[in-house]
């Protein structure tokens, strides 16, 4: 699978619209029928597909498309992993929020996915990833991180979530200071 994925990959990364959107095609169809068995692929998919998300074009929304299909199809603690690790680029900060607060909600009514020792790492990946968003300061990414922090407090309360956050201090800030309290 790996070798078709980076084909696949290389072909959306084309300046050629038309092959990119059919590369974005096929990595959706792949994600449909590769359901549990795409963890170990993300971190070839991710980065070109956030990358043709972020960008102003009519392939943005095919993106976020593939985007959400990768995400229900993957792991909760695989997806966190592989975002958390392409954070650093700021242009692709709102997108990684997006992505982030995506798999927040979509996992939300199980909030094992933050307990136990994964889900400890888990919530630590996402608070980090979170803390380079807000820092980062795109109005997109702060929005994306404030109703992921919310969803958050929903899940595990303020109470659950007060110790981990208190070693980001700029998100801890960031949710004292209430913009993190609404949608």
């Amino acid at each position: 699978l790996r070798p078709f994925i980076i084909g696949v990959t290389s072909c959306l990364e084309s300046l050629r619209s038309s092959i990119s959107k059919a590369a974005l095609s096929l990595i959706k169809t792949l994600a449909v029928h590769l359901k549990g068995k795409i963890n170990g692929e993300l971190g070839c998919v991710f980065p070109s597909v956030l990358k043709r998300a972020s960008e102003s074009s009519f392939l943005s929304a095919e993106a976020d498309e593939v985007l959400h299909v990768l995400i229900e199809a993957a792991a909760p603690h695989a997806v966190i992993r592989t975002l958390s690790q392409h954070v650093s680029a700021r242009r692709l900060q709102a997108k990684i929020a997006f992505a982030l607060t995506y798999c927040v909600e979509r996992n939300a009514e199980c909030a094992s996915v933050f307990r136990g020792r994964a889900g400890r790492t888990a919530l630590d990946l996402t608070l980090a990833t979170l803390d380079v968003c807000i820092r980062g300061g795109h109005p997109d990414a702060r929005l994306y991180a404030k109703r992921c922090l919310s969803c958050l407090i929903d899940v595990l309360g303020s109470d659950g979530l007060e110790k981990p956050m208190r070693a980001y201090p700029d998100l801890f800030a960031f949710e004292e200071s209430g913009n993190a309290s609404v949608y």
